[in-house]
């Protein structure tokens, strides 16, 4: 049974762009869902295909505002980013962010798994 995790980095980003962007962040979470919902009826990480599903370095999977039956046009450009832990069942959402941040939330990415797959938790 799949569980989903926060860290407080992703709490504090995504109350961020909830505030000025809540359609996007709203349809975003939505994607997430299904996702978390697909990890949950046993469909592997490497087995989801979806318009909404970026592969990022490392093993992370980003989220988008796309898709779906949204009647939303030109929502702002969101992600959120998410590690799976096929081991202990695990989708852990790290951060949040926009285009402006992009860079620096794969950098955020990239630390949280290499501190992850040392055993520590950061």
């Amino acid at each position: 049974m799949w569980k989903f995790q926060t860290t407080e980095l992703y709490e504090r980003r995504i109350k961020r762009l909830a505030k000025n962007h809540p359609e996007a962040v709203s349809a975003a979470l939505a994607n997430l869902q299904s996702l978390f919902d697909a990890f949950a009826r046993g469909t592997p990480p490497s087995g989801i295909r979806s318009s909404f599903i970026h592969p990022e370095p490392g093993g992370v999977i980003a989220v988008d505002q796309k898709g779906g039956d949204r009647k939303l046009t030109k929502l702002h450009a969101i992600r959120i980013y998410a590690f799976p832990d096929n081991s202990a069942g695990e989708l852990i959402a790290i951060t949040a962010g926009d285009k402006d941040s992009q860079h620096d939330d794969i950098k955020d990415c990239a630390a949280f798994v290499k501190q992850f797959r040392k055993g520590q938790t950061p």
